[in-house]
């Protein structure tokens, strides 16, 4: 479409595309509608008081600790997950993401405000809405697509997956951003602004060598598919391979600008590599087993390294069919409809846009194993969908069909099925994800903001997915592990063996007895509170109770609504 309608600029489509984004993003977090709370159903602008928690909680307490000095005075001692590898070797693989929470921060009047706190997780998530949109719409028009704000519009056209995905607070929009727009440059050839992309990519996130992937992949493509118009197969090789180099640089950049570059290295050794070989039920062996030993320094690898899928977070599992299909089908037949598309109109795309469409259906498909590659998936098919409809409106048969007024009417039919879609995937949402609590576990936030006496203590958090949601409550206090339990099967200590142990509900690994197992509790781990959810760990939930009820431990309180239960180590 590069016969733009008249009068739209691109500051004129950035500004629309980003305000229509970010109030996409308020309306979803606010999800305004009738709402049954025990007194009949009354409209309420904010049905939602809570966010999509996930890691939210951890990424927004960040912002604030980064705001007040505590986060940079910690360094690479991150004491807040006392077991995990992290303590003592962290790096803040989403720096620059923390960064930009501080100024939301600014809803919460002190360290305690819960609720603004999650207030400034919302409307920083909000606002993601509009940055991802953005880089998107910038991404299109370089990549010379005219008009481009419909195939941004088209993320939101056909997945309500994606847009649920998008409401955590989490640093997927800028990795995402970061992706879309390095393939456009790479794709553009232009050297500085990929080392450009590669240093904002690594200080904003762990998978920065997703640039590098693309840019091989380019390389190779453009092997496979011969050289350019006027070009060689040696200088098509040269100019590629120095892109690739100059994604390598950046990477390398943006590690030795960040806070802590010997850490982050370690720390994207152990997510990307060690993590992934834990999740995949293998034993770690070879040299994955002794570049691990020497940069964790353990005495030896220790054994049982390989979680089985009960530790899994829920983005690592593959997604139930109905999620998979009802949540991304209209964005997994694109590629479909396109190659329909090319065949009926006798159109052979151009080179960026089949390379752009073989790494959108290679996305697409890796939904099927997780969900995580959701926010990758969705903006690479739209802009391969604006490059394909690009090098379609080139065509000569379109472009006599599409004459005179045609074009005008096409357009508006598009545009009006385009916002229809987008209106429904909306609705799905707000069907799926009705209402959203403050917190999961509300009496245990009660009681964090309660009660001053857990300050320097360490809450045993037994319950390993619990942690963003105290560490946003509390974070005066340390837990035993958060976010992935393989950071605490990565530290190779004793304690960190005990803790996968009582994660699976294996006591028995661990004591023989209720009687051992408190003792272990209090001298070997030193443990001041143990907090277990009856959906994480059933066994604990139950056999701590027991052990309460022979005066082992001391019931704090024991939740049955929401499932969860605090109890006091004895002295």
């Amino acid at each position: 479409m590069n016969d733009s309608p008249p009068g739209i600029s691109f500051w004129r489509e950035a500004l629309l595309t980003v305000l229509i984004a970010t109030l996409l993003g308020a309306f979803v977090h606010t999800n305004p509608g009738f709402l049954d709370l025990g007194n009949g159903e009354q409209w309420h602008w904010q049905r939602s008081p809570g966010i999509v928690m996930g890691d939210s909680g951890y990424h927004i307490r960040m912002g604030w600790l980064y705001r007040t000095g505590e986060a940079q005075a910690a360094g690479p001692n991150f004491h807040w997950t006392r077991l995990s590898v992290w303590n003592g070797r962290f790096s803040d693989k989403d720096f620059l993401y923390h960064i930009y929470l501080i100024p939301f921060t600014g809803f919460a009047r002190d360290a305690w405000d819960h609720d603004g706190l999650v207030k400034g997780a919302k409307v920083a998530s909000a606002a993601g809405y509009g940055l991802l949109a953005l880089a998107l719409l910038c991404a299109l028009r370089l990549a010379g697509v005219r008009p481009a704000w419909p195939f941004v519009l088209l993320v939101a056209a056909t997945s309500w997956l994606f847009l649920l995905r998008m409401m955590e607070a989490r640093s997927w929009a800028f990795s995402a951003a970061c992706a879309v727009l390095g393939w456009v440059f790479l794709l553009r050839g232009n050297r500085a602004a990929v080392f450009c992309t590669g240093v904002v990519y690594t200080l904003s996130y762990t998978a920065s060598h997703i640039l590098v992937v693309l840019a091989v992949f380019q390389l190779a493509a453009r092997l496979v598919l011969g050289p350019d118009a006027g070009s060689s197969r040696r200088a098509d090789l040269r100019r590629n391979a120095a892109l690739l180099g100059m994604a390598v640089l950046g990477l390398a950049a943006g590690t030795l600008l960040h806070p802590q570059p010997l850490e982050l290295v370690r720390l994207w050794w152990v997510q990307n590599v060690l993590v992934l070989y834990m999740h995949s039920g293998g034993e770690v062996t070879g040299l994955v087993a002794s570049i691990s030993q020497a940069a964790l320094g353990w005495e030896r690898v220790p054994r049982d390294l390989a979680l089985p899928p009960q530790l899994f977070g829920a983005e690592l599992r593959p997604p139930a069919a109905y999620t998979l299909w009802a949540g991304c089908g209209a964005a997994l037949a694109l590629p479909v409809l396109m190659l329909a598309g090319a065949l009926v109109l006798r159109c052979r795309p151009a080179r960026d846009s089949l390379m752009s469409m073989a790494i959108a259906a290679g996305l697409l498909a890796l939904v099927a194993r997780s969900i995580r590659f959701t926010e990758y998936a969705l903006p690479f098919a739209a802009l391969a969908c604006g490059l394909w409809t690009r090098d379609f409106l080139a065509s000569a048969r379109l472009r006599a069909w599409l004459s005179g007024a045609r074009r005008a009417v096409a357009r508006r039919v598009a545009t009006g099925v385009l916002a229809a879609a987008a209106l429904a995937q909306l609705l799905v949402l707000r069907h799926e994800v009705p209402f959203l609590p403050l917190s999961m576990f509300p009496t245990m936030v009660a009681w964090l903001e309660s009660h001053d006496e857990v300050r320097g203590k360490l809450v045993y958090n037994l319950s390993w997915d619990s942690f963003p949601d105290l560490f946003l409550v509390r974070s005066d206090c340390d837990y035993a592990a958060g976010l992935d339990p393989a950071f605490v099967a990565a530290a190779g200590t004793r304690q960190s063996q005990v803790f996968i142990n009582l994660s699976l509900g294996r006591v028995h690994y661990v004591a023989g007895s209720g009687a051992e197992l408190a003792e272990v509790i209090r001298t070997e781990i030193g443990a001041d509170y143990l907090f277990v959810t009856r959906f994480s760990n059933p066994v604990l939930y139950d056999g701590l109770q027991q052990m309460a009820g022979h005066g082992l431990i001391q019931t704090v309180f024991i939740d049955e609504t929401a499932g969860c239960a605090l109890f006091r180590v004895r002295p």
